[in-house]
């Protein structure tokens, strides 16, 4: 499909003509605007903004009561808006991010963004639903400076992850995906890995949970122009509780419960039982072993 890549005029409009209800919810004062600390779900969320204190909730405001849908390149205006104080600092590589939706790792939070920031989140969530329909998720995240090495994620559930640029197209930047075919050589843990470089100026789906990929920016690209988002169904997808869905979908995420919470189930990680004398790799003399559960493997992110 044509995805108009054009920033929807919002000017002309005041909080009076758009019929919502402005209001300082003042829900969690002790944690700072953007904080990707999580919150409970008692008392529930209201979707209300205060445009003095969150400038870009008023701009998301005007988004939603436009027309038409957000485009990619209304997400990223949105999202240069935050200030830097306010993204997590990634662990590698400069990268900065924010996440909203479901957390996966705590199936009775919320990331306290979609809390604070609602309507950022809807113009999120309507922008995905517009650019790609049938597209399932539960989770988005947002980076600046995305320049990973090879890694699969283990947050992700087992089905399709969305990846996109919603930054302006830069020359040569685009994503790496593990390919056996592939003609470009990347690293990992120490083997060389063959893979293809993909466009992601639009929607790419892929399995980034048992997928090796990598974002990928020529040296003559400064990664800090870069903004990728991410949208995927978390790993905990299949314990999520009543009231958090009830809130994802308020939020505009688009989770079918039946169908995708069984997929989710189908996907989940099957831990291989291990009794202590296989975990220690006891001689088998020793038959006094408890059972205990194999980790994952730590390497992947």
């Amino acid at each position: 499909m044509i995805i108009e890549d054009e920033t929807q005029q919002t000017e002309g409009y005041s909080v009076d003509d758009m019929g919502f209800t402005v209001e300082n919810t003042g829900y969690s004062p002790d944690l700072p605007w953007g904080s990707m600390k999580t919150l409970p779900l008692d008392p529930p969320f209201d979707l209300s903004a205060d445009p003095l204190l969150k400038p870009i909730e008023f701009r998301a405001l005007l988004l939603l009561r436009h027309p038409k849908p957000p485009t990619p390149r209304d997400v990223f205006n949105l999202f240069n808006m935050i200030p830097n104080t306010y993204l997590r600092r990634g662990a590698k590589d400069g990268t900065r991010y924010f996440g909203t939706g479901s957390n996966p790792r705590n199936s009775k939070c919320l990331f306290s963004f979609s809390i604070e920031m609602p309507f950022t989140t809807l113009v999120i969530t309507k922008m995905i639903a517009y650019v790609a329909p049938s597209f399932r998720f539960t989770c988005c995240i947002l980076f600046r400076g995305c320049k990973s090495r090879p890694h699969r994620d283990a947050n992700n559930g087992g089905n399709q992850s969305l990846v996109m640029q919603i930054s302006p197209p830069l020359p040569g930047a685009a994503l790496w995906v593990q390919d056996i075919c592939g003609d470009v050589i990347m690293e990992h843990l120490g083997t060389r890995v063959k893979g293809r470089v993909v466009s992601i100026d639009t929607p790419y789906l892929l399995n980034a949970r048992k997928c090796l990929h990598a974002g990928y920016v020529p040296p003559h690209v400064d990664p800090q122009q870069r903004v990728v988002l991410v949208a995927f169904n978390t790993i905990n997808l299949g314990t999520l509780s009543p009231e958090v869905i009830d809130q994802l979908l308020d939020l505009g995420f688009r989770i079918n419960s039946k169908t995708d919470l069984k997929e989710a189930l189908e996907e989940a990680p099957r831990f291989k039982q291990l009794t202590l004398q296989e975990f220690l790799q006891l001689p088998p003399s020793r038959k006094d072993c408890h059972d205990v559960i194999e980790v994952m493997d730590s390497q992947d992110e």
